[in-house]
């Protein structure tokens, strides 16, 4: 974790273009939902979703809804890319 630290300390600070998406839990006593405020300022292309009633774990409390909402955001991505572009085999 020290060395993670360190080589994110090290990096610039630039602004993340890719397509990014934040799940938080209304439940969450590890991750509040309050600490993801202001990521758009770092993510310029962030989806949020949130789950209410669900703990810190939304894939194994609520995996229905959790995998609904992956689904659905991975589909809108793929589509905002132009579709996907898979490498030839090698």
């Amino acid at each position: 974790m020290e060395a993670n630290w360190r080589w994110m300390c090290s990096r610039p600070a630039e602004k993340l273009l890719m397509p990014t998406l934040m799940v938080t839990a209304g439940k969450d006593q590890v991750l509040l939902p309050a600490f993801s405020k202001g990521m758009e300022d770092k993510m310029l292309n962030l989806s949020r979703a949130h789950l209410e009633e669900c703990g810190h774990w939304t894939q194994m409390e609520r995996p229905e809804e959790t995998n609904s909402i992956l689904i659905s955001w991975l589909k809108g991505a793929l589509k905002e890319a132009g579709g996907l572009n898979v490498a030839p085999k090698l």
